[in-house]
């Protein structure tokens, strides 16, 4: 049978562009196990199959920021923290053996220091893949980020107002592939910030303090701007679930737990496969099983990526690192328009001076209506559709809306009259003067 596979007769090449037009990972290792003809041809050029159809799985504008979340171990996650251990005022959670906080220490300060931006163009991640690894990773794409892109788009959908129909836009005009890469990018950069700084039981020292702002260097401010955006979404799915339980659970919750309290911040620190698994739970005994452990409602954590983004607007933006975060050059370079335009209304109604220091805040107040509909995630296009942005010949046609109307007289006398007034007053007339 093997000998009569028309597979066979095909050029090498041939078989190549086959495989790596596969969407994802899997498909390639089912199509390379098809046939001996595909499995010598994916076995000649294993490590480029491989990449291409990651990239044909995760998207080329948001392959890097996958890649490095999937590359991140650090030796300590927030999900190796004892739950039932609450600090108090008389016990306080005391920091962990100096080895392990050295451990922790040395292994963000080196993954921070290997964190640099891609070339321009472009250029492919030189790492050697196995079959094992890209797996892995395209299953966590497929089945945990693209799952979780789509529920966050209703979520923003369910929280903008009629003043900004995005469930109508949403109907009429799908996620363009931008706008999927843009969610996908600030998911992974979560993914990345939780890994490196989810385990806080390690954030007592003030040097592991100081180290999410070398992470908030590495990037762009509006690409932190984004990250608080997904913050706030995720947030807003968990508290939702959280407040569910609490209506029947027999365990203490704060009826009016909000995302910056502590047990919210601690859930977001397991991750986003944990975070979807409870926000997707169909039962109310699932959901309490995931949150509630050995009788205690989540572990409380102290400090995390709210209290970070939230320390934005006391930086001093002349020296230092609040300068270096200001002014830091963008990871990937967006090509959209759309939503740096809304962070820069959102930054014009935060700015002010106070004793002669500049300072800003890309997460406060200010953008909580603009994270929430997640304005800062979509199109050009669709901003001004829905009404966020105004087009250059809405924003003249409003203007003009908005100006007095021309005087027009309707007699040489009046004519007269009111030129004669204008010139015995230092003022310029109007129609309604």
């Amino acid at each position: 049978m093997e000998a009569n596979n028309p597979f066979n007769r095909l050029p090498i090449e041939l078989r190549w562009c086959i495989l790596e037009s596969v969407p994802d990972v899997q498909s390639l290792a089912s199509a390379a196990l098809a046939c001996h003809a595909f499995y010598v041809a994916f076995i000649d050029k294993q490590d480029g199959l491989i990449k291409k159809v990651l990239i044909n799985c995760i998207g080329l504008g948001s392959f890097r920021e996958a890649v490095m979340a999937h590359q991140c171990f650090p030796p300590y996650l927030s999900v190796q923290v004892n739950k039932t251990r609450w600090p108090t005022a008389e016990q306080p959670q005391q920091p962990q053996q100096p080895q392990q906080q050295l451990l922790m220490y040395n292994y963000i300060s080196d993954f921070l220091q290997r964190l640099e931006r891609p070339s321009l163009p472009p250029s492919f991640p030189s790492d050697t893949w196995t079959m094992r690894d890209a797996l892995t990773l395209s299953k966590f794409h497929l089945q945990v980020v693209s799952t979780l892109a789509k529920r966050l788009t209703h979520t923003c959908a369910r929280e903008s107002s009629t003043m900004c129909p995005l469930k109508d836009s949403f109907s009429s005009f799908p996620l363009s592939r931008s706008e999927e890469d843009r969610i996908a990018r600030a998911l992974y950069r979560f993914e990345l910030f939780r890994k490196l700084f989810g385990c806080f039981t390690f954030f007592f020292e003030e040097t592991h303090n100081q180290l999410h702002n070398i992470f908030f260097t590495k990037f762009g401010p509006l690409e932190n701007a984004q990250l608080g955006c997904i913050h706030d979404l995720l947030g807003i799915e968990i508290e939702t679930a959280v407040k569910a339980v609490a209506e029947h659970s027999m365990v203490e919750f704060d009826p009016d737990i909000s995302i910056d309290d502590a047990p919210i911040q601690h859930i977001l620190t397991l991750g986003l496969e944990k975070i979807l698994e409870i926000v997707s739970c169909d039962t109310y005994e699932d959901r309490e099983r995931l949150l509630i452990v050995e009788g205690m409602p989540p572990a409380k954590n102290t400090y995390f990526l709210h209290d970070a983004l939230d320390s934005f607007c006391s930086l001093d933006l002349t020296e230092g690192i609040g300068k270096e975060i200001r002014e830091a050059a963008p990871f990937f370079v967006d090509g959209d328009p759309g939503p740096a335009k809304v962070l820069e209304e959102d930054l014009k109604a935060d700015m002010w001076t106070e004793d002669d220091e500049e300072t800003f805040g890309i997460y406060d107040a200010f953008g909580v209506v603009s994270r929430k509909r997640g304005s800062l995630l979509w199109d050009h296009e669709r901003l001004e559709a829905i009404g966020v942005l105004q087009s250059p010949a809405a924003t003249e046609s409003l203007k003009r809306s908005h100006s007095p109307p021309p005087f027009q007289p309707k007699s040489l006398a009046e004519a007269k009259a009111f030129w004669l007034k204008d010139l015995k007053s230092p003022f310029t007339m109007t129609a309604s003067g």
